[in-house]
């Protein structure tokens, strides 16, 4: 609930342990994210307490915590964001991270940035200053 702030009746599996467990889910948000959940008969949904932020608590400051949950997850190929589809399209930590030659297209590129941005600046400088007296007639 704390990822998907909404969750419909679609998946009956889901909602269902939700229906059946909304004392605790709801206590344990109350507890660490301080906001409640407001369950309906075809959703349940999740709502900040007044005053709190969404920026305040994502990412938060569990950024090494979150890795470590990442790389546990992911570990030996395991898929981190399966594909209910097709199993063998999920999501691993293998086939989502980039390429040798992604790597170097992404290196030649950052070092053209900085003349891009140069080009930029220039350009709008010229762009920007008032116009010279001899360029008006």
């Amino acid at each position: 609930m704390s990822l998907t702030p909404g969750l419909y009746c679609s998946d009956q599996g889901d909602y269902n342990y939700i229906k059946n467990q909304h004392r605790t889910i709801n206590e344990n948000l109350d507890q660490f994210l301080n906001g409640e959940m407001h369950l309906y008969k075809n959703g349940a949904f999740f709502l900040l307490s007044e005053g709190e932020r969404c920026g305040a608590l994502y990412p938060g400051t569990r950024a090494l915590s979150d890795a470590a949950l990442l790389l546990c997850a992911g570990w030996n190929d395991t898929a981190y964001y399966p594909s209910l589809s097709d199993m063998q399209s999920s999501l691993t930590i293998r086939n989502s991270s980039s390429s040798r030659f992604t790597l170097r297209v992404m290196a030649v590129v950052s070092l053209l940035l900085p003349v891009v941005a140069g080009y930029v600046a220039y350009a709008w400088r010229a762009v920007a200053r008032p116009p010279r007296p001899h360029d008006a007639a």
